[in-house]
């Protein structure tokens, strides 16, 4: 197999091949075999196969599309090599595929190995293992000005912008959150991509408000006013005080101000 594949590159025009081998192409063959692995299925026929070579664009085309594929990856992710790729010429059969043979073993990070095979005329024209530099951008709520702790929140409050999340490796607030729902827990500036250690859901009920209460017990409903001795988003169980008995009592929150006990 090695020497099948050193042919292939010397006749394109490139002598000292074994010797640069290093990071770029490494042959495995001597190394123990790894499962194949099947995930989102194996092969991905190249985007573009004319001249019958496989160029850097080429295969920087489809290992991000099957990249993305096999570990479920949304966003736009772009790839590029450490290291040149030499143009790999084909045999009579331009067609070729590509199948990932290990991903990354630490997941998806700004610089990661990965191992694959091609495949062309029925035959495996080689194995490599190659670092490749990644970035992942997706939309995320970036602030527009600064933002202070305790802060609802709005589309206003923010814009949607392209990140690399990759990059900081930090958890962000995807462009699809509905903003309305949550508030600040702490101060962020200006100009700053909303992480979901940044916000919180916007609580319903807040200690000291006083609240709608219904009491449900069968087919009768009862409405009375109480004040919040607690808060809490829909769906949280919070402590009301009758304001003529001075009891408490524990309710459920319902909506905006409107707690609900049932029986």
């Amino acid at each position: 197999m090695k020497g099948l594949v050193t042919g292939i590159l010397l006749c394109a025009g490139f002598p000292g091949f074994a010797g640069e081998l290093g990071g770029i192409l490494v042959p495995l063959e001597s190394k123990p075999s790894v499962p194949n692995l099947k995930l989102g299925g194996g092969r991905v026929a190249a985007p573009d196969r004319s001249g019958g070579q496989i160029e850097e664009k080429d295969l920087v085309a489809v290992l991000e599309r099957e990249l993305s594929a096999q570990m479920g990856l949304t966003g736009d992710l772009r790839l590029s090599l450490t290291r040149g790729w030499p143009v790999l010429r084909l045999g009579q059969d331009d067609r070729w595929d590509l199948r990932i043979v290990q991903l990354p073993p630490g997941g998806l990070t700004p610089t990661f190995l990965i191992r694959f095979q091609i495949e062309s005329g029925g035959r495996v024209l080689g194995d490599w293992q190659m670092m490749l530099r990644a970035q992942l951008w997706k939309p995320v709520w970036v602030t527009e000005r600064r933002l202070e702790r305790g802060q609802a929140l709005d589309s206003g409050a923010c814009v949607q912008q392209a990140v690399d999340v990759l990059r900081e490796r930090q958890s962000f607030v995807p462009a699809e959150t509905d903003l309305s729902l949550y508030e600040l827990v702490q101060m962020v500036g200006q100009e700053r991509p909303l992480t979901w250690r940044d916000i919180a859901l916007r609580p319903l009920v807040r200690k000291g408000q006083i609240v709608d209460v219904t009491f449900k017990d069968g087919g009768m409903n009862i409405a009375m006013k109480a004040m919040a001795m607690s808060s809490g988003g829909a769906g949280d169980a919070v402590v009301v005080r009758n304001m003529d008995s001075r009891k408490d009592f524990t309710a459920r929150v319902l909506r905006p101000n409107t707690v609900q006990v049932s029986f």
